[in-house]
């Protein structure tokens, strides 16, 4: 937007203002519209300026206003952003937006609406949001998966039970990707939106998502953020709880059930309890990384902390003066600080080890692919149909990998290049 005094911004009607946080800055706040996912934390000062885009006060008079105050700030950007973000009923929002749809994630929308269902799901599962109730269900599942533990280290069980088909692991992680993991997800993403509508929100968009073109359900839930601190850590943990709840559910189904069932339903009970402790990792962004955020009153937490680490890297490499990083560094409040200096270390170090990992199976695919390609050259011209499509499945993997890899480190440069804009 060009600086343009006389423009008389006028705030959307929708708009959403909620307390966040307040430290030795000031305080700070959420800026959001109902049924729109534009959130933008800013400080007491920029709520005071949003109080004053009534449609009939100019950009001039709120200068002059501020002037009168001894406020410094940069009015024009200000108002830049909130007409990119949709803040402003005359100003058209932005149209570049994040690309939603990729090779990596591609959404397909089902619903727009899903409180009529989630209603009725809700109007069936009330009970189990009774304290009593939800306590008991903890502590039954706890001592669950401690039998689960118990078995599995004992011996009574087998790591093998969990991959059924010809003990085979590229079969396993096969039936894992197409059939188990989109059954868990779906549980997963419902329990986040039943939960957000207990709590008051108002989950968006329902539908199937691609990731890697394995199809998963998805809910849109961004409602959360304005939700309590409670409430909305109570939403992120809904996803992981239902999953391990699920997991139980199947690991005793396997106890109990004839022979034919068991190696079926323990996949289904294992593949729950590494969803679960993937969900809890809190570098990725993933449930623990939300509960962190919020738990920290510290938003784009990740992104502050590539942010920092590249900063520091500069700063070593004499790529930045000790002025622009001193002022860069100023921006932290003590506290934020003190997290960054734990937190991003941190996420250095698990990105490497999980890159390292993509790239261990990457070989360990590989090194398939040429056995199963060593097998076809043998067997021309009468290769088996099975080997043929194999062969494509491996070789799908090991795209996808290389993908992924890529697209990660090329997401990893851009977000600690990324600028951080909040007011």
């Amino acid at each position: 937007m060009e600086k343009d005094e006389g423009f008389k911004p006028k705030l959307a009607g929708d708009i959403q203002i909620r307390f966040f946080k307040k430290d030795e800055r000031g305080g700070f706040y959420i800026i959001s519209r109902r049924n729109k996912k534009s959130y933008l934390k800013m400080h007491e000062v920029g709520r005071e300026i949003v109080e004053m885009l009534d449609g009939d006060t100019s950009v001039a008079h709120i200068e002059k206003a501020l002037k009168r105050k001894d406020v410094e700030v940069d009015l024009s950007r200000f108002i830049k952003l909130l007409g990119e973000k949709g803040f402003l009923e005359n100003r058209q929002a932005s149209e570049k937006k994040h690309k939603k749809n990729s090779l990596i994630l591609h959404h397909i929308p089902l619903l727009k609406r899903t409180e009529p269902i989630l209603d009725k799901i809700y109007s069936v599962s009330y009970k189990f949001f009774r304290r009593k109730v939800f306590l008991f269900l903890v502590l039954t599942n706890l001592t669950i998966f401690l039998m689960f533990l118990t078995a599995l280290f004992t011996g009574y069980i087998q790591l093998k039970d969990f991959f059924f088909i010809d003990n085979s692991v590229f079969f396993a992680v096969t039936v894992y990707l197409l059939l188990i993991m989109p059954f868990l997800v779906a549980i997963h993403e419902l329990a986040h939106g039943i939960v957000c509508f207990h709590y008051g929100g108002r989950p968006q968009e329902m539908g199937i998502a691609l990731f890697f073109f394995i199809p998963v359900f998805y809910i849109d839930t961004t409602d959360t953020w304005m939700l309590k601190k409670k409430q909305s850590i109570m939403v992120f943990l809904a996803g992981p709880v239902s999953t391990f709840f699920i997991g139980n559910l199947f690991f005793v189904l396997s106890l109990l059930l004839p022979t034919p069932y068991i190696n079926p339903l323990r996949m289904i009970a294992f593949g729950s309890y590494l969803v679960v402790l993937m969900g809890f990792n809190p570098v990725v962004g993933s449930d623990g990384y939300y509960i962190l955020q919020t738990l920290t009153d510290f938003p784009n937490l990740s992104s502050h902390a590539w942010s920092y680490v590249s900063m520091w890297c500069k700063r070593v490499f004499s790529s930045v003066s000790m002025d622009d990083y001193k002022e860069y560094i100023t921006s932290y409040s003590r506290r934020e600080k003190n997290i960054l200096n734990i937190y991003a270390p941190f996420v250095f170090a698990i990105n490497v080890v999980l890159i390292c990992l993509m790239g261990y199976w990457g070989v360990f695919f590989a090194n398939d692919l040429w056995k199963t390609t060593s097998s076809i050259i043998e067997t021309v011209p009468n290769i088996p149909a099975t080997t043929m499509i194999i062969w494509l499945i491996q070789l799908v993997y090991i795209i996808l990998i290389i993908y992924f890899l890529f697209t990660t480190l090329k997401n990893l440069i851009n977000r600690s290049r990324a600028k951080i804009l909040e007011i």
